[in-house]
């Protein structure tokens, strides 16, 4: 990325297109995200905080797996496509084998959100045939194992507080200004939810 000036995406393709199996882990992958940002803001971001960034990510992959799969019933295709499932089942694979036995104090909705979407994919192939379809239904077998983990390790004694995602704002939706609110808190508060 430094040498030959290339955004996060364009030396992922660039990558990518030499090991078609290359996906780096998510907490690298959002390193690499900032890079790409401060460089090209030329700012530092001192407010970057890893575990709220990796809970954003999730959080924004389900909802992109959300919209895919009830875009499943209107469109016959998606159900026989299976690369942007392969995708989602990188990423969900990269959590379970990084994130699986690490508690970085993920916010309980995201766990859940998490746990009704690996049900509504595992539930897929009841509705529905084709490559598109049981490759979902793979991917919400590894998104389940992953919630499972992430949900234990959240309820034993002494894990993290919970990321409180709703006084963070990710430092790579930005432009490199700070255009929050004078008040709010710059960093992720972290807190505790029963």
């Amino acid at each position: 990325m430094h040498r030959d000036t290339l955004k996060y995406t364009e030396a992922f393709e660039l990558v990518s297109s030499k090991r078609p199996s290359i996906y780096p882990n998510v907490g690298f992958q959002l390193q690499l995200c900032l890079f790409e940002r401060q460089r090209f803001a030329a700012s530092e971001n001192k407010d970057f905080d890893v575990a709220s960034e990796i809970a954003i990510s999730i959080d924004r992959t389900l909802d992109n797996v959300h919209e895919r799969m009830e875009a499943m019933f209107d469109d016959a295709d998606l159900r026989d496509d299976p690369a942007r499932w392969m995708d989602f089942g990188f990423f969900f694979q990269n959590c379970r084998e990084y994130l699986g036995h690490v508690d970085i104090g993920l916010p309980f909705d995201v766990i859940h959100k998490a746990q009704d979407v690996a049900r509504r994919l595992k539930n897929l192939e009841l509705v529905f045939e084709g490559a598109g379809v049981a490759t979902a239904s793979r991917v919400g077998r590894v998104l389940d194992v992953w919630q499972n983990l992430q949900l234990r390790l959240s309820s034993l004694p002494g894990a993290m507080p919970r990321v409180d995602l709703a006084h963070y704002a990710s430092v790579l939706d930005h432009d490199g200004r700070d255009d929050r609110d004078d008040d709010a808190e710059p960093k992720a508060k972290r807190r505790r939810e029963d």
